[in-house]
C-alpha cells in the first residue's frame, strides 16, 4: 500500500492526472480515517507469536513492519505540497490524527520500547521526533 501511494503521488505529479491523487486520497481514508476499515494506531499484533503458552500478542519485532511509513508520507508530502485534487483538509488532519496516536503509542508501548532498546536491529529503528512533535514533517493544509 505504501508503494501504491508513492507511485500513484508521483504519476499525478508528473502527468496531473486526478485518476492517480484520487487513488492515494482513496487509499489514504480506507487504512487510516474510515471507521469501519481503519488501521488502529499501533503494531500490537504485529509478527504474533501464536501458539501454546503464549498470549497471541506482537512481538517488538512487529515494529518494523510499517517502516513502509516513510513512502507513505513522502506520497502525501507530494500531494499535500502540489494541492492535489481529492486531497482534502479532512483526510490530512485525519492522518495527522492518526500519527499522533501511533507515535504516541511508539513511544510508550512495551513491544515498542523493547525494539527501540534492542540491539541486534541496526537497518531500521524508529526514532521518535523531537518532543513527539510531529508537526515538521505533518502539518494541516493551509
Amino acid at each position: 500500500m505504501a508503494n501504491a501511494v508513492l507511485y500513484n503521488a508521483l504519476a499525478w505529479a508528473i502527468n496531473g492526472s486526478s485518476l492517480y491523487s484520487s487513488n492515494v486520497a482513496s487509499w489514504i481514508n480506507t487504512w487510516f480515517l474510515a471507521n469501519d476499515t481503519y488501521m488502529n494506531p499501533n503494531l500490537n499484533y504485529a509478527q504474533v507469536v501464536r501458539g501454546p503458552n503464549t498470549y497471541n500478542t506482537g512481538s517488538h519485532t512487529g515494529v518494523l513492519d510499517l517502516k513502509c511509513m516513510v513512502k507513505l508520507v513522502s506520497g502525501v508530502l507530494v500531494m499535500r505540497g502540489g494541492n492535489a485534487p481529492g486531497w482534502t483538509s479532512e483526510i490530512d488532519s485525519g492522518l495527522i490524527t492518526w500519527t499522533k496516536s501511533y507515535i504516541g503509542w511508539l513511544t510508550t508501548n512495551t513491544l515498542a520500547l523493547e525494539e527501540a532498546a534492542a540491539t541486534k536491529c541496526v537497518t531500521f529503528i524508529p526514532i521518535p521526533p523531537p518532543s513527539g512533535d510531529v508537526s515538521y514533517t505533518l502539518r494541516p493544509v493551509s
